[in-house]
């Protein structure tokens, strides 16, 4: 996932640990949360 963002493996741990994601978030959550975001007009 951090090499989809243009980001090391480190940098993406810091952005989801101050964004307070769990480190335990996995391809199924990504994919609901992504669904949920283009309901609400968020994302293409």
């Amino acid at each position: 996932m951090a090499a989809l963002l243009g980001m090391n493996c480190m940098e993406m741990l810091g952005v989801m640990k101050d964004s307070d994601i769990p480190l335990n978030y996995g391809t199924q959550e990504l994919e609901e949360d992504m669904e949920t975001a283009k309901r609400l007009g968020m994302l293409k």
